[in-house]
């Protein structure tokens, strides 16, 4: 493939020399219509200036599709982080809620068991057991 490439630079090398040596023919072109006075070498550059502008927009359109194909391939990526993150997040959410009833029924045990052998416990107005300094002691 390298060699095929340079070949066809030597070659495109070798006829730009050509039409700027032997391109002072007279020429006339049609345009839409309107003709131009110009020369074997006026058109040949025209022709490569109208190409180097179509091979700009043909990379323009490449990397432009390939951009385009970065960002969606980036986008899926965070959807599924997101979605990873929002099944991890459930599940510990599951996790403390099962923890907190089990703390809740310990809890209730254990108030339970303080009600029975202490007696009726005397609460505050904010619902928490108050002690006299004898239970504390």
């Amino acid at each position: 493939m390298l060699i095929l490439g340079l070949l066809l630079i030597l070659g495109s090398a070798a006829l730009t020399v050509g039409v700027i040596y032997d391109g002072s023919e007279a020429a006339s072109v049609e345009i839409f219509g309107a003709t131009v006075d110009t020369t074997v070498a006026g058109v040949f550059f025209t022709g490569a200036a109208t190409a180097l502008v179509l091979f700009i927009g043909i990379w323009l359109c490449f990397s432009s599709m390939g951009r385009s194909r970065r960002k969606r391939i980036e986008r899926k990526e965070a959807r599924r982080q997101q979605k990873d993150s929002v099944a991890q997040l459930e599940k510990e959410r599951v996790a403390l809620a099962a923890e907190n009833e089990r703390l809740n029924a310990q809890l209730g045990d254990r108030q339970i068991t303080d009600t029975t052998e202490d007696g009726p416990a005397e609460t505050s107005p904010a619902g928490a057991h108050s002690r006299n300094e004898a239970d504390l002691r």
